[in-house]
């Protein structure tokens, strides 16, 4: 069990995971990007975010803060929390930004995506998939789903994991 690791989240929501990584490893380091600050705000304000948490917010697109990061190499893992099934920024999705991502990630590093879409039905989740398959390879990408009735899963919420080393 690590007791320190860094992770960076695109996106912050409710900060429910990030702030359950600060009260589970204190000594961990967490960057979150998130592109709204009322967010970020309702999050310091309301939601427990205090000025003396390892929890570190930057406003901005999550594009914007990856292809400027420059901490090459130092993520344990990176999780994606920017999809719904209603609104994908595309410049998110893109092989050149999962290239940009796998960099910043170390060599055993794990990056995470929340993924809202249909199983059978859905067009997002397979392209998704296969860009990053392109960049981490075939066998390092895989679907967690919390069913394995496939038949009868519908618009659900699945975890796409990717990897630089097999899993």
């Amino acid at each position: 069990k690590r007791e320190s690791f860094k992770s960076l989240f695109l996106g912050g929501g409710g900060y429910t995971f990030h702030r359950f990584i600060g009260a589970k490893y204190p000594k961990a380091e967490t960057h979150v990007v998130e592109i709204d600050p009322e967010i970020t705000r309702v999050a310091e304000k309301h939601l427990g975010i205090s000025g003396n948490t390892k929890i570190r917010s930057f406003n901005g697109d999550g594009r914007w803060f990856v292809m400027n990061c420059k901490e090459k190499g130092s993520y344990d893992f990176i999780f994606g929390d920017a999809f719904n099934d209603l609104s994908i920024p595309y410049h998110l999705t893109t092989k050149e930004f999962a290239m940009q991502m796998k960099g910043l990630l170390k060599p055993d590093g794990v990056l995470m995506a929340n993924v809202i879409d249909s199983f059978k039905k859905g067009a997002f989740m397979p392209s998704y998939i296969r860009t990053l398959e392109e960049v981490f390879g075939k066998g390092n990408v895989h679907l967690i789903t919390l069913s394995s009735d496939y038949d009868h899963i519908g618009v659900s919420t699945f975890v796409v994991v990717a990897s630089p080393k097999k899993l």
